[in-house]
């Protein structure tokens, strides 16, 4: 049997059925009653797009895969952040359609996680980042401390915040966190019991998130099943889909923070 490969497998199963059930939440705009009811008299609008590299069109034409040039990339300004085709320009271009004077503040850069997010905000005094830094290849030479007053200083302007919740959002952690469970991607197996659905379950308040949860424990133990024939002996599925729920849990937290 290849492990390696069975694992991998398996990884790809997690996050597909992750994304199934919706884990993965789409981008959300408070901007159409704004727009449908702004002062015709005033058309100057300060838009905050918020994300990561589903929010900033990784991959399109006029995106910049490297911040090490701030001539090339500069997430102060925003230059070479976004490619061509992603929602945030595509939303700017129908504001500017609207009439607006559009100030478009790029607050997505790809790898921002929402705790990354939470700190740059100001709303948590550390930046967990449980040890995944993808977002600290795209800010340059800046440092956290000039960064936090740029976030903060855009959001409490705005007008219209558009954010986006994708792969980095959620899908990071959970890959860093599923493979450090079955050991690929050049890291150790690692189960830590403290990260089970009871303890997921009790981060949570709102019983409306507690049956996401849930619900995503059952739908996941089910579809693994049928694999379990092609597992190795020693794999704890049981541990691995408390992985998943607490995991799941963590973010439904941070997610709430960040909305509010």
């Amino acid at each position: 049997m290849n492990f390696k490969n069975v694992s991998v497998k398996l990884l790809a199963v997690v996050m597909t059925v992750a994304m199934m059930l919706g884990v993965c939440a789409p981008t959300i705009s408070a901007a159409g009653k704004f727009v449908e009811h702004a002062d015709p008299t005033d058309n100057k609008l300060n838009y905050v797009s918020i994300g990561d590299s589903m929010t900033n069109g990784y991959g399109f034409d006029g995106y910049n895969q490297s911040s090490d040039d701030l001539n090339v990339y500069d997430i102060m300004t925003g230059k070479g952040m976004y490619g061509e085709g992603s929602y945030a320009l595509q939303f700017e271009e129908y504001l500017k359609g609207k009439g607006y004077d559009v100030d478009h503040k790029k607050l997505a850069p790809s790898g921002l996680t929402v705790d990354n997010l939470l700190y740059l905000l100001g709303v948590r005094e550390e930046d967990a980042n449980d040890d995944w830094g993808g977002y600290e290849s795209y800010i340059g030479e800046y440092s956290l401390e000039e960064l936090k007053p740029h976030f903060t200083n855009a959001v409490t302007e705005a007008d219209i915040i558009t954010l986006g919740i994708g792969n980095a959002s959620f899908g990071a952690y959970l890959v860093q966190k599923v493979t450090d469970f079955i050991g690929i991607m050049g890291s150790e197996p690692d189960v830590n019991k403290d990260l089970n659905l009871e303890n997921g379950l009790a981060l949570l308040e709102d019983e409306e998130m507690k049956q996401v949860v849930l619900e995503i424990y059952e739908e996941m133990s089910a579809e693994l099943l049928g694999y379990v024939g092609e597992l190795p002996m020693d794999m704890d599925i049981e541990a691995l889909m408390d992985l998943v729920a607490y995991t799941t849990a963590s973010f439904l937290v941070g997610y709430e923070a960040l909305l509010d």
